[in-house]
């Protein structure tokens, strides 16, 4: 194997924001982590992307408040 080769790089979604996502819009957590990858362009899912955005940003406001 060679140590060289780069590794796909992966997101860590924020969990507790994805629970919130699932709740106010009513899809899966699935289709809310396809969103967030792009594999889904609806009107819905850029819904999803902004919301998720908006709701790290304040998380990262808040904790660089602290």
């Amino acid at each position: 194997m060679d140590k060289d080769k780069k590794t796909k790089q992966y997101n860590g979604y924020n969990k507790d924001i994805i629970r919130r996502l699932k709740q106010k819009h009513g899809f899966t957590a699935r289709f809310i982590y396809a969103s967030l990858r792009g594999n889904r362009t609806s009107d819905s899912s850029t819904k999803i992307v902004d919301d998720y955005n908006k709701m790290k940003k304040a998380i990262q406001q808040v904790l660089n408040n602290i």
